[in-house]
């Protein structure tokens, strides 16, 4: 099995508006260069620093958007929300994924384990509320679907 790695479109979007707002704070910090030139090195100096805190603000959006994401390989699931630690779950303990529905209880794709216990895979979140009368996103149900055939190819391995 081909390693996977499913982004949401929230996740894909952090990186998009992340890597913009360091562009944004790459050009102010360049403009600030102006003031310096010309003399005035308070106002040079303002524009420096509020471009490096546009920039660090957006490096802090990319990095969560790039964390944000579940892996699917041949041992399992593992995924990190944010700056979160990275959490794993074997394909051995899952005895079948759940991918709610709009109307269903649940509000991201749900592992089902042998124990017992229900795992929610928290990258992989529906966007839509149980009263909204939207469907469900495309993205969410390709990526629910993967997990799915994933954990279907691991069963009919053998489980190995």
């Amino acid at each position: 099995m081909t390693p996977r790695t499913v982004r949401s479109s929230n996740s894909t979007a952090a990186i998009w508006i992340g890597a913009l707002l360091l562009l944004m704070g790459g050009f102010t910090g360049l403009y600030g260069l102006v003031p310096l030139l010309q003399g005035s090195a308070l106002a040079g100096i303002a524009w420096l620093l509020i471009g490096a805190l546009i920039g660090a603000l957006g490096l802090l959006a990319a990095l969560f958007g790039w964390r944000t994401h579940a892996r699917v390989d041949a041992q399992g699931i593992s995924w990190s929300h944010g700056f979160s630690r990275r959490t794993a779950v074997p394909w051995q303990q899952i005895a079948y994924v759940q991918v709610p529905s709009a109307h269903e209880p649940g509000g991201s794709v749900i592992l089902h384990l042998h124990d017992g216990r229900q795992v929610p895979v928290t990258p992989l979140r529906k966007t839509q509320g149980p009263d909204d009368s939207t469907a469900l996103s495309p993205w969410y149900l390709r990526a629910g679907a993967a997990v799915q055939k994933a954990h279907q190819e691991w069963l009919t391995r053998g489980g190995r």
